[in-house]
This record gives C-alpha cells, structure tokens and sequence, in this order.
C-alpha cells in the first residue's frame, strides 16, 4: 500500500497491526498532522510560524520481508527511503531487530524508529544485534502523536543533512584531485621550462666561450693589418679595417653580454666584495668615458676629488655597471651633457653610497621604463635601429647590484633626458663629497 503523496521525505512504516499504519498515517499526512495545528494556532497567537508542515510520502510493510523488498526496489529507482517505523513483534516472520539488521544491508544511512509495546530485548541485546548506531531510536508504545512529529521531521532532516555532506565530502575530494592533478602538471611544466632555460644557459655560456676565441684573433689579426697598412703607407686600406674592427669589436661585446647573463642565471656568476676607493673608480670612470662623451660632443662632468669614500663591492663588476650607464647616457645625449654625481646617505640603519649617471638626452617615456631590465628587451625598435644596442646592459647591471647587495633605478622625462642612480653599500662612514664637478670634455 503506498501513499501518492508527491514530494517529501519518504517513510516506511512496517508493522504487522494495520492500526498503527492507520494512527502513523493520520499524524504524519499534512492534511491531518498535527504539525499543521501547532503551526495554525502558533501563527493565530504569536503571528509567526515556526513549525513547518512537510508533505511525507508513507508507503506501509506488514513483514520484515516485504520491507525488505521495499528498501531494494526505492534503491534501484533512486528514490530511497529517508526513514522507517519499525515494530518489535511482527509474528510469524523476522521481529524487527532483524528487520532492521537486513535493511541495513541495503542502506546503511536508513533511520529507523524501534518501536515496542513489551520488553522483548533489552538495551544491551539491541546493540549487540545492531551495534552502537546513531541510526536508530527506540520509541515506546503507546507512543505520543508530538513524539511521532518530532521523530519524523529530526529523522528525515538527519538523514538529508547526511546525504548532503557526503555529497560536500564527495565535491572536496574532487577538487582535491581536481588540484593535486593541476599542481602535478604545473610542477611538470615548471620542471620542463627549468631544464629548458638550463639548456638555453649551457649552450650559451659555451658558445659564447667557442665566440671569443677566433673573436680575439681576428681582432688581433685586423690591429696587424691596420699597422702594417700604415708602415707600407695604405691609407686607402684603413677605412676597410677600421670597419672589421668595429663590428669585431661589436660582436665580441654582444657576446661577453651573453656569457655574463648565462652566469648570473645560472647562479655561476662570481661576485667578490672588496673595499674599493670611490676616488679610483671615479677617475677610471671618467678616462674611459671621455671618448665616448667626446665622439657624441657631450660634456662630461664628474665629481672633483674630496674626503675619503668606499663603498664594498666587486671593482670589476661595479666598474662594469657604471661604464654601461656612462655608456648609455653618452650614446643617447647629443651635444648635451653627462654627468656623475656621487652622494653619501643613511637608510634603514646602513651607509650607502648613490651613484647617478644624469643625462640630457632624448629620454624614456613612462610606459617604456617598467622594460628597461628585461633582458632582451628593445623599448623601440626604431630606437634600436639608430642607436644599436643588445638589450642587456641594463639587465646585467640591475642584476650585478642585486648581487653586490644594492640596487638601481631611474628616472626620466622624454625629450629632457634620464637619471639612472646605484645604491651600494658603503664600506666605512660615509664623509661629505665634494659636489663641484670637473668639465672632462667640452665641444669644441
């Protein structure tokens, strides 16, 4: 006998008493519950309604077999019983704890109501039979219509609250193995790109040494042959030589570039932090330099001698660093002026020494300075094409500071010129410098 209800929790009453079918029916209808009452007369004196009516679909057993039947058919349609009012005594086939014991071979989650009129097990019989399940209750006959209720609606929404957390679990679980799959493929991806660039930094680093080897010699060979030309006096020969040299000279730059960038890649690059005399890197600076602000007709103006100043760093790496800026301002300055400025400062409890390299030369526009560090990197190509350059200077010097332990940056406006400052740690005080700047090239 099934109830055609639509909707609701679905509940099996099973008991050989076709009253008890009758008096469950009764209470637990939404036509005839009580719930129903108590909700009306709640709603009628406080004017809210707590207590709300749900539809339940009752289907009825009169044998543990037959509820048995019950429980496997709802299963296979998917539509399983969310509870069950099970007797104690349902003559002559299975007594309701072994009822209860082959229902829960099919549905472990059933919530079952036990329901006795007599002692027939006691309470230590009942969990040896079904175990310590938080399943079942035992309902005492003649039960209370509210007890009826009550164990309905808590029995059925136990059971859906359980469904759904199993159905949470069940999603969590699979966006787990949803992520561990995605964080094993990015650690695959990032393990290919490591090897790659791996790869990339060894054939680099030796090219770059197989590069410098005949570079070195046909360098060499191109000073022989622009001395000899000028001890057999032809002139005419030089212009040719001087073209070989340059490009020589060009391509041998392009490729130290490239080795000092696979080294500091590759963690390979030797830095070794000495004490070094700002006074003797300033006038290195300069004389090496001065050429370069020369063929351009820039002024070069550098800081004139005064009280003794270091700073601890690599001496060739740094001198590197600031002929690259030097080099930069003086290629993009047309008769204008470069300047080195030097200025001792105290920052979050450490002496540093800044050096900016200040140009007057066309200038960077904003949106191109977030890729001047970028190896690589040309922030114009038609830039490039007139001035040349690799992309790498200011990449390798970023990073060489990084590795002295300070660090660059720069400011600029087009059409107004740039200032590219290094912060590096200072070796001992730091004592005031003399600001007056010495003119080491004037166009003539």
């Amino acid at each position: 006998m099934k109830d055609p209800v639509p909707g609701g929790h679905r509940i099996l009453i099973t008991d050989d008493n076709e009253a008890i079918h009758e008096d469950l029916r009764k209470i637990l209808t939404p036509a005839h519950g009580l719930d129903e009452e108590i909700a009306g007369d709640e709603e009628i004196l406080f004017g809210t309604r707590t207590l709300q009516a749900r539809p339940f679909r009752l289907d009825s057993a009169f044998q543990g077999r037959d509820a048995l039947r019950l429980v496997q058919d709802a299963l296979r349609q998917g539509d399983p019983y969310s509870m069950a009012f099970v007797d104690v005594r349902m003559p002559p086939g299975w007594d309701g704890v072994e009822t209860i014991r082959h229902l829960w071979r099919e549905d472990p989650d059933l919530q079952v109501v036990l329901c006795t009129a007599y002692t027939d097990y006691s309470w230590r019989e009942i969990l040896e039979n079904l175990g310590d399940s938080h399943h079942f209750v035992i309902l005492k006959k003649p039960f209370e219509t509210i007890e009826v209720t009550q164990l309905a609606h808590a029995l059925t929404s136990k059971r859906e609250a359980l469904q759904e957390s199993r159905r949470h679990l069940r999603e969590l679980e699979e966006e787990i193995r949803h992520r561990r799959d995605t964080e094993r493929d990015l650690v695959a991806a990032l393990d290919a790109a490591e090897e790659a660039n791996r790869c990339k930094r060894d054939f680099l680093a030796t090219m770059s040494h197989e590069f410098r080897t005949p570079l070195n010699a046909i360098l060499g060979y191109t000073d022989m042959m622009a001395e000899d030309a000028r001890q057999l006096e032809l002139p005419q020969l030089l212009p040719t030589i001087g073209k070989v040299q340059l490009a020589g000279r060009h391509l041998l730059e392009l490729v130290s570039d490239i080795l000092d960038m696979s080294r500091i890649e590759s963690g390979r690059m030797a830095i070794q932090k000495e004490k070094v005399s700002v006074a003797k890197l300033v006038q290195e600076a300069v004389a090496l330099a001065a050429p370069l602000a020369a063929k351009r007709g820039n002024r070069l103006l550098a800081p004139s001698h005064g009280a003794p100043l270091w700073i601890e760093a690599d001496e060739a790496r740094f001198r590197q660093c600031l002929l690259n800026l030097l080099g930069n301002a003086c290629k993009f300055t047309a008769e204008g002026e470069v300047s080195l400025e030097i200025a001792p400062l105290a920052d979050s409890g450490r002496q540093w020494i800044e050096w900016t390299v200040r140009d007057s030369g066309i200038g960077i526009a904003p949106e191109h300075l977030p890729k001047l560090f970028r190896p690589f990197s040309q922030i114009d190509s038609a830039i490039t094409r007139k001035y040349g350059g690799t992309g790498l200077g200011l990449a390798i010097t970023q990073r060489l500071c990084h590795l002295m332990g300070g660090d660059i940056r720069v400011e600029s406006t087009p059409g107004a010129g740039s200032a590219f400052t290094i912060r590096i740690p200072a070796a001992a005080a730091a004592l005031p410098v003399s600001q007056e700047r010495e003119q080491h090239h004037v166009q003539p």
